[in-house]
């Protein structure tokens, strides 16, 4: 995971700070804290109890602080990467504006329907609407990534002229070290 600048870390929102979340952001997070919440019940104490039966006393005690750290550890550690996954990817926001893009174009029924007999035939115009809606959320989703890429194109493009000019900085530097070179060998010749 590439690293951030405090000042990111400040920006950062935690799981529980989306308060302008839309539906599917919120279906997301829930879901990501139930997946949490069951790695979590997989490793609980009764299953080390169970594996480690001889353990009594003060070896049981040390066993449950050690079981409690790496609960805690694993939890920040999970909430952590959730929470940096969701501020690097802006997937709240652009599930927020999925979730506002699928609001704004709310289905219309124009026309009365009757079966004509063909399931194909009848199936055509229930489908196009949500064949039209899926349409219009890709198109979303690849504007978005084609003004991501168009981004990544410039930064390159102006690392690789950054590159050519210090290649050129060093071609110069390097016939200039070597006209030097030449001119110290001649010097010292008798």
């Amino acid at each position: 995971m590439p690293s951030v600048t405090p000042a990111e870390v400040s920006k950062r929102p935690s799981l529980g700070d989306f308060e302008q979340e839309l539906p599917l952001a919120q279906r997301m997070r829930e879901d990501l804290e139930y997946v949490l919440s069951q790695c979590l019940y997989s490793m609980r104490l009764e299953i080390f109890h169970r594996e480690l039966p001889n353990m009594k006393g003060e070896q049981a005690l040390k066993l449950k602080e050690c079981h409690q750290k790496l609960i805690s550890d694993l939890t920040t550690k999970m909430q952590d990467t959730i929470q940096d996954l969701f501020f690097e990817t802006e997937i709240v926001e652009s599930l927020n504006e999925l979730n506002q893009l699928i609001d704004s174009e709310p289905m219309t029924f124009d026309t009365v329907w009757r079966p004509s007999g063909n399931p194909k035939v009848d199936m055509e115009p229930h489908m196009k609407r949500y064949i039209e809606k899926y349409m219009a959320v890709a198109t979303f989703i690849l504007n978005k990534v084609r003004s991501r890429n168009q981004t990544r194109k410039a930064q390159i493009e102006h690392c690789e002229q950054e590159i050519i000019s210090l290649k050129e900085s060093i071609r110069k530097a390097s016939i200039q070290l070597e006209e030097r070179g030449k001119k110290l060998v001649k010097r010292q010749q008798p």
